[in-house]
């Protein structure tokens, strides 16, 4: 009997390691094509706001506090080609996402880990990782409201918090954003962020939220 219920115990942790290896989760994330979208392929901005600014620069406008706080409305109308702008720091070697094309994000099924309600992605063995944690769902017509400039239809939008962490003393960087997925004519998925905060604001998101009307 003993050795039976080792047996079982066994099995049933083998089948819950490979359900969490293949993007099982109840957090409620978001998901393409059944697999759990990692966090990298959700655009934020950096600390030191380089990215928005070199995405800025590249489509011909000044970077402003209103396109880190509402960039939602600049695609279609200032950014117009979502492919991703050449990285300046290195080169080109790398590609900068202020709107992304889920058709160029990585399969990372066997790499995200799931620990205190957030999806995490370790880019490497030194630390360095990128998480989030999906909070209250936005209607999709506010969802379209805020990015009335794109050529696209909302099909899903959510609260996050995302995190970054190069490792250090220097912990976590924060933001909260209002992310829409986005689905064009030709079938083609896009994740945007429509509206952002930086820290852990998510009580601001949903402040943002009630004051537009969409909270009962």
């Amino acid at each position: 009997m003993k050795s039976l219920t080792t047996t079982l115990c066994l099995t049933i942790a083998v089948l819950l390691k490979g359900a969490a290896a293949s993007g099982s989760s109840d957090l409620g994330e978001w998901r393409s094509k059944g697999n759990i979208i990692s966090p990298e392929c959700f655009p934020y901005e950096l600390p030191s706001n380089d990215n928005f600014e070199a995405i800025a620069e590249h489509h011909g406008f000044k970077y402003t506090e209103d396109f880190s706080d509402d960039p939602g409305k600049y695609f279609g109308r200032e950014i117009k080609n979502f492919d991703g702008v050449p990285e300046p720091w290195t080169g080109g070697k790398y590609k900068l996402h202020a709107i992304r094309d889920l058709k160029t994000c990585p399969d990372r099924k066997q790499q995200l880990h799931y620990k205190n309600g957030f999806v995490i992605f370790r880019l490497n063995e030194g630390g360095h990782q990128i998480k989030y944690r999906k909070g209250k769902d936005i209607p999709l017509k506010i969802c379209n409201k805020l990015a009335p400039n794109l050529n696209a239809n909302c099909i899903r939008s959510s609260i996050f918090l995302i995190g970054w962490w190069e490792g250090g003393s220097r912990g976590f960087y924060w933001n909260t954003y209002i992310y829409g997925l986005f689905q064009t004519d030709g079938n083609k998925e896009y994740i945007v962020p429509l509206k952002g905060w930086y820290g852990r604001s998510e009580d601001e998101a949903l402040k943002f939220y009630e004051k537009i009307g969409a909270a009962k």
